[in-house]
């Protein structure tokens, strides 16, 4: 699982070097999100792993990482002519 807010190198070098942060290891990570919460619930952590790894989700995944398909589809006018061919051709008044 990565966190974008706690993964992104420039503003966390930033806040240690600024503030003085000590870097977060990953058993804090896994604390800060979710093994707190899992405690207060009364939810084992086993439960949530073992629902976790067969949800929708993982699947989906677990089935792009066998076999990475990106299309890289646009729908929609793709460049500014295409943009206005179909403004024009719609007649909408912008």
């Amino acid at each position: 699982m990565r966190n974008y807010l706690f993964d992104s190198s420039v503003e966390v070098a930033e806040f240690q070097e600024r503030f003085g942060y000590a870097a977060l290891s990953d058993a804090a990570r896994a604390k800060i999100f979710g093994l707190n919460a899992a405690r207060i619930y009364n939810i084992s952590t086993d439960d949530i792993l073992r629902s976790v790894r067969n949800d929708a989700i993982a699947i989906a995944q677990e089935n792009y990482r066998n076999n990475p398909t990106p299309h890289f589809r646009t729908y929609g006018p793709r460049t500014r002519r295409e943009f206005f061919d179909l403004l024009s051709a719609t007649k909408s008044p912008i």
